[in-house]
């Protein structure tokens, strides 16, 4: 993973700018073998630099405050990176292969195609 970015300073807070760049390796939903899976996320975050400084009530939720005079960007990356984690994560060998999903005693796995025919 890659982080990059730049820090605006104002008189009242400061908001860092984040690209963040890497790549998950997750389950394949259908053969549960491990996928790669690249992403590419910008995002923002606002530190108040005095408790006391005026927000709007609509950017309430998008301020954090300082605590002891330290700010650990790492929750911030971690829950963006969460976010953009997809539901499931199809491999291209699954996709190719249809006829060669898993099976077993018992049972297979059905695709919309196999169900139809």
């Amino acid at each position: 993973m890659e982080v990059k970015g730049f820090v605006e300073f104002s008189k009242q807070s400061l908001t860092f700018h984040l690209w963040i760049e890497g790549t998950m390796v997750l389950p394949c939903a259908l053969t549960l073998k491990d996928v790669d899976y690249p992403f590419h996320i910008h995002t923002s975050e606002t530190f108040l630099l005095n408790a006391s400084a005026s927000i709007n009530e609509a950017d309430d939720e998008w301020v954090h405050e300082i605590k002891d005079d330290h700010i650990d960007l790492v929750p911030y990356i971690v829950e963006a990176i969460l976010v953009e984690k997809p539901m499931r994560v199809v491999s291209e060998e699954a996709k190719a292969e249809p006829d060669n999903l898993p099976s077993g005693e018992g049972w297979e796995l059905v695709t919309e195609k196999k169900k139809e025919a």
